[in-house]
């Protein structure tokens, strides 16, 4: 008994031995075997070569079958409507186009706690009161460059300032300085339109 178990571990050790050889022996027959069906049965190359070229047949459509005909005094059917395809493709209505609007100013809203000057009214006496904005005109400077600037103080800034002309501040804008009067024109965003100030005392 032990002798045949010594001779299946010598056996199962001399496999595990020659296991890469036996392995390539059986590629090698494999190969052999494909060489010799290659070899004695060759493929044909020029069908080979006609069946790729060939192109591939389209079937054909199926042939379509009459319509039945209507009965007599029936109504006609219908016509079908034709498929939808990448040609006739409905294109969208256009947008509308929007009117723009002539007078925006009611559009713009003021800030109710910002007083920036006085409207016109009618005084007790019914006389109108002319409009009239916080500002006052101290003098007209001439600067370095050869330019004028209008120095002014504002209820907001409280303080003397100098603007060059289409120079913006707090809710106006300097539109014209004039040396020859004496006069500087100041825009209000507040009222809508420009007015001509003076300077103080004069």
């Amino acid at each position: 008994m032990n002798d045949i178990v010594s001779k299946l571990r010598k056996a199962a050790s001399w496999v595990w031995n020659q296991k890469e050889k036996m392995f390539l022996g059986i590629l090698l027959v494999v190969l052999l075997f494909r060489a010799y069906v290659v070899l004695i049965n060759p493929p044909d190359v020029n069908a080979l070569i006609a069946a790729v070229e060939k192109p591939a047949e389209k079937p054909k459509p199926a042939a379509k079958k009459p319509a039945p005909a209507a009965a007599p005094g029936a109504p006609a059917a219908a016509p079908k409507a034709a498929p939808i395809t990448s040609d006739n493709v409905p294109l969208p209505a256009p947008k509308p186009v929007l009117e723009r609007a002539e007078d925006f100013k009611p559009l713009v809203r003021q800030n109710p706690f910002t007083i920036y000057g006085v409207m016109a009214g009618t005084g007790s006496r019914g006389e109108t009161e002319q409009e009239k904005i916080e500002i006052q005109l101290q003098r007209i400077v001439k600067w370095s460059d050869g330019s004028y600037r209008a120095e002014m103080i504002t209820k907001v800034g409280g303080r003397p300032k100098r603007y060059a002309e289409n120079e913006p501040f707090e809710s106006y804008k300097v539109m014209e300085i004039d040396t020859v009067n004496n006069t500087v024109t100041v825009f209000s965003t507040a009222h809508g339109k420009a007015f001509t100030l003076s300077p103080v005392g004069s």
